[in-house]
């Protein structure tokens, strides 16, 4: 379960950027065109949008130079998303 949406502040910031410079300027007649234009934000957002806390560059070419971290894999998401075990110590002991 992640944090409360008050006490995560990246997403509550972009969250905010969203909704001050897109939905709430925008009057959206159909579900289509709601999805074309936050789109278009999207990509201008991430691609030509320099961002001053990533050193003024773009949040695509920040992730460009991320490069030390190997791509995570699906088999990690879905250990990481598996329930809790409940047998108990026993399952710990056949794991190990």
């Amino acid at each position: 379960m992640g944090l409360p949406p008050w006490q995560n502040g990246i997403v509550e910031s972009f969250n905010g950027r969203l909704r001050d410079e897109l939905l709430s300027s925008e009057v959206f007649d159909t579900l289509a065109e709601a999805r074309y234009l936050i789109d278009r934000w999207r990509l201008f957002y991430n691609h030509r949008r320099i961002q001053r806390a990533l050193g003024t560059v773009t949040p695509a070419a920040f992730a460009a130079t991320c490069t030390a971290l190997p791509p995570l894999r699906l088999a990690a998401l879905a250990c990481a998303a598996a329930p809790p075990c409940t047998q108990g110590a026993s399952t710990m002991q056949q794991l190990s």
